[in-house]
């Protein structure tokens, strides 16, 4: 009685000291859990996924996101998810971020994906290379949105260390180069998408900007030099001079290849004879030039621009010095904005005569881009790109340049135009002329006349094209003067033919 008595005593003990019991009994190939308390000790292997909330949880990272602490029934280890829905640190499956990334993509939430990305340092090592090649092209993607050229590029590289064929990633490759500055780079890699045997509207689309760039779809292409032999004819109708100039010569030079600067000597020659006197004439011309960009965040740019120039035999001199405000709005809408002033000053040492300028510029562009069928980006830039006004001493000039940019899926159309109105301070037309680009060709038409009987007119048309490896221009120039004084009077006819080699 005494035992039983004390074991009974024993037993209430137990039960005081110890408010959880769980009991556990076989039934078939499962384990039941039978919990008698409303805290529960779970078996490790078959108690269902908790979250244990007396696990202290550590601080949130300096993004704000909050980590929640997730303790796996069978794990010896406890994994830490982060809001972006992914484990935080090195050592998990790097196939979680490129389906996180997918996920993200599906829902079209590209911001989210450069959010993630901007998140996570991911360890390379520990992934197949496909989800290497998938992370390094949407950093690059991420990064060429920011306009973080230099980032984008080292992720594609990365991707092309790895399958240097790759067709697609030498195309957004090239397009990155572009947008940087890096045009000669830019060239190499088109060639490689070429080399992949790429689809007929992608091949297009690269044949347009290689042709872009070798100055086929634009007068003024990106160069280092540039050489040009032409020869004018003047006919002498009536009382007018004549002359044929058999050489024209010019040589830019730029040695710095920087995308974000500019600066270099400019040299150019001009021999001509006239018929009327037989006189020949030899003079050249040198300009020293600098642009210096001045990079802030969100890639914001304040440039300056200073050039100088002299004529030998040294009668006259020109010194510019533009300020150019450029200013790109990223993030929201991609419009562009850009302004600024140009003085100009004018000396002629032998007379001492000299003549001030002082221009304005404003420059507004709005780009939209949306996504083709291709993958390809669809650009647009139209409406007025340029306004400027020159004040001169007797007159004023005003210029508007504007036009149309687009291309599609490999397709692309280009249509510019310009017009610019000069009056005297009498409210008179001094002159009026009108630029056009179509896909590559230029065509000018200039008039020039006043209201006055003794002032002239002139009316000139020009064409100008990429034809070979050159730059064909041509134009006609119809001049005449009427004058109460006969001999005063004249008319006369003026074709210029030139081509320039530029390189």
């Amino acid at each position: 009685m005494k035992l039983i008595l004390q074991n009974t005593l024993k037993f209430i003990a137990i039960a005081l000291i110890t408010p959880v019991a769980a009991f556990a009994e076989p039934s078939g190939s499962g384990t039941i859990v039978r919990i008698i308390s409303d805290k529960a000790v779970s078996p490790k292997r078959s108690a269902p996924l908790a979250v244990n909330s007396d696990i202290k949880k550590p601080p949130p990272p300096k993004g704000g996101d909050s980590f929640i602490r997730i303790t796996s029934d069978n794990a010896r280890d406890e994994t830490v998810v982060d809001a972006t829905g992914l484990p935080g640190g090195n050592d998990w499956d790097f196939s979680l971020l490129v389906e996180q990334i997918h996920k993200l993509e599906t829902e079209n939430k590209q911001k989210e994906i450069c959010d993630v990305l901007n998140v996570k340092t991911p360890n390379y090592k520990s992934a197949s290379i496909d989800d290497q090649n998938e992370i390094h092209f949407y950093t690059a993607q991420c990064a060429a949105s920011n306009r973080d050229f230099e980032r984008a590029l080292k992720e594609y590289e990365a991707i092309l260390r790895n399958k240097p064929d790759t067709g697609r990633i030498w195309l957004e490759y090239a397009k990155t180069l572009v947008r940087g500055g890096w045009t000669g780079d830019a060239l190499a890699a088109f060639s490689k998408v070429l080399k992949s045997n790429p689809p007929d509207q992608i091949k297009a689309f690269v044949l347009s900007e290689m042709a872009s760039l070798n100055g086929k779809g634009t007068i003024a292409p990106f160069s280092n030099g540039r050489v040009t032999l032409g020869y004018l004819f003047d006919s002498n109708i009536n009382n007018a001079t004549s002359a044929s100039e058999v050489m024209i010569w010019g040589l830019p030079f730029k040695p710095d290849t920087k995308p974000l600067s500019d600066q270099g000597v400019q040299l150019s020659g001009n021999y001509s004879v006239s018929k009327q006197n037989e006189s020949h004439q030899l003079y050249a011309d040198m300009a020293v030039a600098t642009t210096i960009y001045n990079k802030y965040k969100d890639f914001n740019l304040l440039s300056f621009s200073a050039s100088g120039g002299a004529r030998i035999p040294f009668d006259s001199l020109l010194l510019e010095a533009p300020v150019h405000v450029d200013y790109l709005l990223v993030g929201g809408t991609p419009f562009r904005l850009a302004g600024g002033i140009m003085p100009k000053i004018y000396w002629n040492p032998k007379s001492s005569n000299w003549i001030a300028n002082l221009g304005g510029v404003v420059d507004w562009q709005y780009f939209p881009n949306i996504k083709g069928k291709e993958g390809l980006q669809t650009s647009l830039s139209t409406g007025v790109k340029k306004l400027s006004i020159l004040s001169q001493s007797d007159y004023i000039e005003a210029e508007i340049t504007g036009g149309k940019t687009s291309s599609q899926s490999g397709d692309s159309d280009s249509t510019n135009w310009a017009t610019a109105l000069r009056y005297n301070y009498s409210g008179e037309l001094i002159s009026l002329s009108a630029e056009a680009q179509l896909n590559g060709t230029k065509y000018d038409a200039d008039s020039f006349g006043t209201k006055h009987v003794d002032d002239g007119r002139l009316y000139s048309v020009s064409v100008s094209r990429k034809c070979f490896s050159l730059i064909c221009s041509a134009s006609f120039i119809h001049q005449e003067n009427r004058s109460s004084v006969p001999i005063n009077s004249y008319e006369k006819n003026v074709f210029n033919l030139q081509t320039h080699w530029q390189f």
